[in-house]
């Protein structure tokens, strides 16, 4: 019976290690703890706590005064440095995107842990120092907001990517770009030839919580395509949040085309309903969360 056990667990890790290696959609944060002097400090208690979550992650510097959270789930986070006889500093509304790497250096003043001190985080900068791809990146109230008839994430490519024109997009027809879900492709081989963007998955703009549109300089993790497209899904948090939509498309308020006039055709019925919602929270705070 062991050796059936470890035979099933082989062929269980084979089968789901490439979903795992492909799923590296997190981001990372790393940086140094000094002084005023300069003097890099070792154990040191870094903590990043996730604002929607509330899960709070913990690092110690080491001997060089260097710490590393190697993948922190994309999100708002609040990264804080503490050690006795030192004031306690900070880095508010720090916005962490998918795979993206950020440098977050500490210098720690002299006083008590109560004392509180707020370092003010440019975080594009830090992105462009670790990162040389160029794109666009929508958050979900951009991606919400945005009008789109068909529903469809990927009808924004072509307004929010400078490289998109026509069926191309960065510099290649739209059936060399590459399109993934949390880390996963989803590209239709199929029908992405023949007309464009098309993914074997849909992507309603409320499942999105961002949209990373890559169009120059594709990082080797990317993997293949002239340009990325990275979709990440909306998870539950602390609060409960959710939303209900409803459209409709009706032939009613709509006009006539000009060669229908032309003929004196008459205008074809059509009526398009749609309708939907959302809904996300906890199931136990801080711990797990569903969304629906």
């Amino acid at each position: 019976m062991r050796g059936i056990g470890i035979r099933l667990s082989t062929i269980v890790l084979t089968l789901f290690a490439p979903i795992m290696v492909f799923a590296q959609v997190n981001a990372t944060v790393g940086g140094t703890v000094a002084d005023a002097t300069g003097a890099l400090i070792p154990g040191v208690e870094i903590t990043a706590r996730n604002a929607a979550t509330g899960i709070v992650t913990t690092r110690i510097t080491n001997e060089a005064g260097n710490y590393d959270f190697a993948s922190l789930q994309p999100g708002v986070y609040t990264v804080s440095a503490s050690l006795s006889g030192f004031q306690t500093a900070t880095y508010n509304n720090v916005q962490l995107s998918q795979a993206q790497q950020v440098r977050l250096n500490f210098t720690l003043q002299v006083g008590t842990v109560a004392q509180a001190v707020e370092v003010v985080a440019e975080a594009n900068t830090l992105l462009a120092t670790t990162s040389a791809s160029v794109g666009n990146v929508l958050p979900d109230v951009q991606v919400r907001s945005l009008p789109l008839a068909s529903r469809n994430v990927l009808d924004l490519v072509r307004t929010a990517a400078a490289g998109a024109v026509g069926d191309n997009f960065a510099g290649a027809r739209m059936s060399q770009m590459n399109t993934t879900r949390d880390g996963l492709p989803t590209m239709d081989g199929r029908y992405n030839d023949w007309n464009g963007a098309y993914s074997a998955v849909f992507t309603s703009p409320d499942l999105v919580e961002e949209v990373q549109i890559i169009v120059n300089s594709i990082d080797a993790a990317a993997g293949r395509g002239s340009g990325q497209v990275k979709m990440q899904t909306r998870s539950g948090g602390n609060g409960f949040h959710g939303a209900v939509f409803y459209s409709n498309r009706n032939s009613a308020v709509a006009s006539q085309g000009w060669f229908q006039n032309l003929v004196g055709a008459r205008k074809t019925y059509n009526n398009r309903n749609q309708f939907g919602g959302r809904l996300g929270g906890p199931i136990k705070r801080n711990k797990a969360f569903f969304f629906v």
